[in-house]
């Protein structure tokens, strides 16, 4: 379904950078940003009072909707303050044509950003009616997509917007194991290289038989990484059935990568870990996450 994504927020909070940067996951696909589209005889007579502002996004709005009613994903990027008009915009498409994302930007990390200098000459008197200094932003009460840009990556926003527009399938970096031979800061250190890359990680649990070496069953290994990756959301915990090889042929689109570690992280044995859990040698916890060895414990009480 061809969409409208309609990004408002303070001026500087990161509209433009984003409308830019999803511009080539659509096939077909045209960006509508506010600075722009005033400088052309669209809209180059608009001024800012609360009115001329209505009707210029009422008129960025209807040429938007001819956009998507031709088949064209249509990314726009206005500041478009003011909360009744940003609905009347929305009535114009139907229920699935229209995506409202509203980047929650804070003012002081917005003006902060202004390269333009358009926050300090709105202080000093130089641009009057400017919003976020002396014209008020009325923030969304239920857009599709709330964001903050001051904290999340680019990255992290595209994926956020792609995912909610079914644009494609966010890749994500797989890690397939048992992992019940009891979860470790070298399986942790892994994942989080690819966390702090800003990728999703798929963490695929071997459906195998527990035996004396792998004695947790694939239902409590996923319970196990479930506690400990409760707060990370881009961690997501599946059980798949049990394997033989891994096999890939040429051009199928997936990347076999190697993390590199140091030798620290490299010595660190599931096999030592079970011998200390065994032999009541308290030592293992130094092995192993926080919210891991705090799961263990509480099994075991």
């Amino acid at each position: 379904m061809t969409k409208c994504i309609w990004l408002t927020g303070l001026p500087c909070s990161g509209k433009t950078t984003i409308a830019k940067a999803l511009k080539k996951y659509y096939p077909k696909c045209q960006i509508l940003d506010g600075d722009e589209m005033r400088g052309t005889p669209l809209a180059n007579f608009a001024g800012f009072s609360q009115e001329d502002r209505n009707n210029h996004i009422l008129r960025m709005g209807h040429l938007a909707k001819m956009f998507v009613d031709q088949g064209i994903t249509t990314i726009c990027s206005f500041v478009s303050p003011y909360a009744n008009t940003r609905l009347q915009v929305r009535a114009m498409f139907t229920e699935d044509q229209f995506v409202e994302v509203y980047l929650s930007t804070p003012l002081n990390t917005c003006s902060k950003r202004d390269v333009k200098g358009m926050y300090a000459r709105a202080v000093a008197g130089e641009l009057p009616g400017f919003t976020g200094v002396d014209s008020p932003y009325e923030a969304p009460s239920e857009p599709e997509l709330t964001m903050d840009t001051s904290y999340l990556p680019i990255e992290q926003c595209l994926g956020r917007i792609l995912d909610l527009t079914s644009a494609y399938s966010k890749p994500k970096a797989f890690f397939a194991g048992r992992w019940n031979s009891v979860y470790h800061n070298g399986h942790n250190h892994l994942i989080q290289t690819e966390l702090d890359s800003g990728n999703d990680v798929v963490l695929a649990i071997r459906n195998v038989q527990p035996d004396d070496k792998n004695p947790w069953t694939a239902a409590e290994v996923k319970e196990m990484l479930g506690f400990r990756y409760k707060d990370e959301p881009r961690v997501e915990v599946i059980i798949i059935p049990d394997i033989a090889s891994i096999n890939y042929g040429r051009g199928v689109g997936y990347e076999v990568k190697e993390i590199k570690v140091t030798k620290q992280i490299a010595g660190i044995s599931g096999t030592q870990i079970r011998e200390l859990i065994a032999n009541k040698d308290s030592s293992w916890k130094e092995f192993v996450p926080t919210e891991i060895a705090q799961f263990i414990e509480g099994r075991k009480a």
